[in-house]
């Protein structure tokens, strides 16, 4: 299962004992000549206020439009919050967040 994030902020139950690729679409936000590059992620925990590295499994990729991060192993009743930094033209970097919620 995969998860296309379109309208940001959103918010994603996921149990501890998944595996699942987070794809950003950047389409409608892009204006002429610009594509997305540079991106980075960073999973925070939102009980602690720290990063969640672990949770991350490698870095982003980038096809296209669509930045994918893929989230495993996060922990029961935590929330978390997966930022996305990418660039899309000289001098312009944007963030775009998603809450996950993991219950169980």
């Amino acid at each position: 299962m995969s998860s296309l994030i379109s309208t940001i902020p959103a918010v994603v139950e996921m149990p501890s004992t998944e595996t699942r690729p987070f794809i950003l679409d950047v389409t409608t936000i892009l204006e002429d000549g610009e594509a997305p590059t540079a991106a980075v992620t960073r999973l925070i925990n939102l009980g602690t206020e720290e990063e969640y590295e672990e949770g991350l499994l490698g870095g982003p990729g980038i096809a296209g439009n669509f930045i994918t991060q893929y989230v495993t192993g996060l922990e029961p009743k935590n929330a978390y919050r997966l930022d996305f930094t990418f660039t899309l033209a000289p001098n312009k970097s944007l963030t775009e967040s998603l809450r996950l919620e993991c219950k169980f």
